[in-house]
């Protein structure tokens, strides 16, 4: 059997990003989206999530982007005298990997994040994480520990991962042998811990470039298992977007008309693929 969950990243982010994910969701073949319990439009997407039961929702653990859920004080090596979470990944990345941050800030910024969502009324079906942090071992640790403790049952997984439907090579970040070293470490660590994740996962280094093209290739190719397409859809220009407006926010629009193109439906059809969300994993 051939399954897929088709997941939009980044659900509270904006009003414009909360839009386009539940588009995606209505008008075309988006499964799933996961919360950023600190985005400026968490309310909103809140409410959108409880008017939208088909849509399986997650949560969007989030170390570097905006503003802390905690008081930004209390969080001295996550927010560096700023009020907020560093936004530069490669730095963020390399003081995760040589143990510059406290692990014990990352835990109760995480903790406050679920229950932030939880009290919402929201009972996550998963977890990952912005940027992906939670391939760092340190940070996979905590995730790990909170699924277990707030009965969350999966987890996003690198293992497996491909660039688009295409093999990774020189122009494809996830063949760095780093990241395929912390996949497998992620893969081990998870199925011993007895936590669901997908066989494999696609979309994760291709941000705003998953066109329908692209997304074409993945079904045609797509192994037997349950696999995740990574997406993030959503509209520019609402008046919430501020400091988002980077290179992959000026691309969410065009992922949006991916997921919606009606030929993409029939394809997934024909090729006898389920559309799935992670409740499917259990």
């Amino acid at each position: 059997m051939k399954r897929v969950i088709i997941n939009g990243d980044d659900f509270g982010l904006t009003e414009g990003v909360n839009r386009g994910i539940i588009e995606a969701h209505r008008e075309g073949i988006l499964t799933s989206a996961t919360i950023l319990a600190n985005g400026v439009a968490f309310g909103g997407a809140v409410r959108l999530a409880g008017e939208n039961a088909g849509l399986g929702i997650g949560i969007h653990l989030n170390i570097s982007c905006g503003k802390p859920v905690l008081p930004a004080e209390d969080l001295p090596c996550l927010t560096r005298g700023t009020g907020k979470f560093m936004r530069n990944k490669c730095m963020l990345f390399y003081m995760l990997m040589t143990g510059m941050i406290d692990t014990a800030e990352i835990e109760r910024e995480f903790r406050a994040q679920a229950e932030k969502l939880i009290s919402s009324g929201i009972r996550p079906g998963h977890i990952d994480t912005h940027h992906n942090v939670h391939a760092v071992p340190a940070v996979l640790d905590i995730v790990m520990r909170l699924s277990k403790e707030y009965g969350i049952s999966g987890i996003r997984s690198l293992s497996n991962p491909s660039c688009a439907g295409r093999p990774a090579g020189a122009g494809c970040f996830i063949g760095h042998p780093i990241i395929r070293f912390l996949a497998r470490r992620e893969k081990e660590a998870l199925r011993a811990g007895g936590i669901s994740f997908p066989d494999r996962i696609f979309g994760m280094w291709e941000y705003g470039r998953m066109t329908g093209d692209r997304l074409n290739n993945i079904f045609a190719s797509l192994p037997d298992g349950t696999s995740e397409i990574v997406c993030h859809p959503g509209y520019t220009g609402s008046a919430d977007a501020g400091e988002y407006e980077d290179r992959l926010f000026y691309a969410r629009e065009a992922e949006l008309g991916a997921l919606r193109e009606p030929s993409l439906r029939d394809r997934i059809r024909a090729l006898e693929i389920d559309l799935a969300g992670y409740g499917s994993l259990k």
